[in-house]
């Protein structure tokens, strides 16, 4: 809420401003929402998981998470590449 509007002289901004006046639209979307922002700190802390399992690179995995951690890496890698070489193949 922005208490220094007035809720019968614009609602909207009485309800929004304080979020319009502190997030701002990253350059690289075309609009930003609560769900976007969510969405980008799911993929940047799945991310970051990903990147600590992968520096351990232990290929003998000990523990199940770590097994499956490995199997879930291995498969994204995996559909990754695939769809990438039939993204390539239709451009040729």
């Amino acid at each position: 809420m922005d208490p220094a509007t007035r809720r019968g002289d614009d609602f909207f901004r009485y309800a929004n401003g304080t979020w319009i006046n502190k997030r701002q639209i990253p350059p690289d979307k075309p609009a930003y929402s609560l769900r976007l922002a969510m969405t980008d700190l799911t993929e940047q802390r799945l991310h970051e998981m990903m990147e600590s399992l992968g520096a351990k690179s232990n290929e003998h995995p000990s523990t199940l998470e770590e097994r499956s951690a490995l199997f879930t890496a291995r498969s994204w890698t995996k559909r990754g590449l695939s769809n990438l070489a039939r993204k390539q193949s239709s451009l040729s």
